[in-house]
């Protein structure tokens, strides 16, 4: 039909369907040239207002198995103004970006759930359909066809979930979450010089919480360098009396809940040149070696997904199976004023997050005060502010609060501590509060 469209291509997403002979929603046809501007799985930009700032157009290059992802800039004339015209992602768009036009999310990463709530009631839990192939490309700059655009082992629903910011249209944010660490002896900031620091507060003789100040925070699909960012600064400092060093723990780090010896862990920590897995949590890596080309691979491996002892080793899990079972989920606010006092007579009545308990949304069985039974389809209680994507599997530590399950000690020393002791959850856990 002469549309620049190849007709194979057409063929194979032909769809057919009663649609009026004036709708939009249509596929594509082989013999007919207009199909080039439908927009039949509706994965557009509808419904813009005049203050929504489109991203940057982009065209992505490179591939995994080199390690060269990346995009160039289109010109001036391919770029996006503000404007309320409606942005159709059309099958000559999704032509051109190798997306399917019969699907609004061809790589598979608009996976999360949002949830309303009543108080602390979940009255409604659906899934996020706000980053499609068109808001990709059209909002957001990312790459429609990789749920990892930058490669950067982040995948990009994680870095969306976490680091759009709808009020400034883009992918940063000021946040007042770092960490501002002491001198665990004088109580003044750690320096070259100090022999200990913590991350903690000196008032008077109390060790409390520690100060936070502001910090940006950027998490981008599009940018591999926010791997390495650590926004809560809940590393670590190496200090001999002379000097101080400071190990983070980084975006990377606390997404698969690893550390290493001390020093950092990056993604040529992880993979070697020709993408095959030379690190692990044990330090012994399994036979045949891991091909790491995609973000699940590597997660996969570390927590044992769909490997049959998951209920095992998934040092991730967030439901707790049964009495005898560590791995799981809780998050409290104990109202402690001092580290060195701990008082469970002051805790907040309920939880932040309960793996042992189960939330009202998805009930089956009116009793909330047990295990939630996840195969039911059951959730544990307020699963949802570690969980994002509703699969009872945590999506990483908090990187945006330096001690995500309230018990004053920091992620990464919990971390470095469960891998140290080779029984993961056993006696130290990031996820599960323990009275220190």
């Amino acid at each position: 039909d002469g549309d620049g469209i190849d007709d194979g291509w057409e063929y194979c997403y032909a769809v057919y369907g009663e649609v009026s002979q004036n709708s939009n929603h249509w596929f594509t046809n082989p013999v007919n040239p207009l199909d080039i501007s439908y927009d039949g799985d509706q994965d557009g930009w509808y419904q813009r207002s005049n203050v929504d700032q489109p991203a940057e157009q982009r065209t992505w290059v490179g591939t995994i198995l080199q390690d060269n992802i990346d995009y160039t800039v289109l010109p001036g004339p391919d770029q996006i103004g503000r404007g309320t015209t409606d942005l159709p992602f059309t099958n000559l768009m999704e032509y051109q970006y190798g997306t399917r036009p019969d699907s609004n999310d061809t790589d598979g990463d608009s996976i999360i759930y949002r949830e309303t709530l009543n108080g602390l009631e979940v009255t409604s839990y659906q899934r996020d359909w706000s980053y499609t192939d068109g808001l990709e490309v059209f909002k957001f700059g990312s790459n429609p066809v990789s749920n990892d655009s930058d490669y950067d082992l982040l995948p990009d629903w994680y870095e969306y979930r976490l680091g759009w910011n709808e009020g400034a249209d883009s992918f940063v944010s000021i946040l007042q979450v770092h960490v501002v660490w002491i001198d665990a002896i004088t109580g003044n900031d750690c320096q070259d010089g100090s022999s200990k620091c913590a991350s903690l507060g000196l008032s008077g003789i109390d060790y409390v919480r520690p100060t936070l100040t502001n910090v940006e925070f950027r998490l981008d699909p599009a940018w591999p360098d926010d791997a390495q960012h650590d926004p809560d600064k809940d590393g670590d400092y190496i200090c001999d009396g002379i000097s101080c060093q400071y190990i983070a723990n980084t975006n990377l780090m606390e997404f698969y809940g690893i550390t290493d010896n001390q020093t950092n862990i990056t993604k040529s920590t992880l993979i070697d040149s020709s993408n095959y897995l030379k690190w692990d949590h044990d330090q012994n890596l399994s036979t045949p070696a891991i091909n790491v080309t995609e973000w699940w691979h590597l997660r996969g491996y570390l927590l044992h997904l769909d490997a049959g002892n998951e209920s095992i080793y998934n040092y991730y899990k967030l439901h707790k199976l049964n009495e005898n079972d560590p791995y799981y989920a809780y998050i409290l606010d104990d109202n402690d004023l001092n580290f060195f006092d701990a008082d469970p007579s002051n805790d907040a009545t309920l939880p932040e997050l309960a793996g042992n308990q189960t939330d009202t949304w998805g009930i089956v069985v009116s009793n909330t005060d047990r295990n939630p039974e996840i195969e039911q389809n059951e959730h544990a209680y307020r699963w949802y502010l570690l969980d994002f994507d509703g699969d009872s599997v945590v999506d990483g530590t908090n990187i945006l609060n330096w001690d995500t399950d309230g018990d004053w000690l920091n992620d990464w020393f919990e971390i470095d501590s469960a891998i140290d002791s080779g029984s993961r959850n056993e006696s130290v856990s990031p996820l599960r509060y323990e009275l220190r």
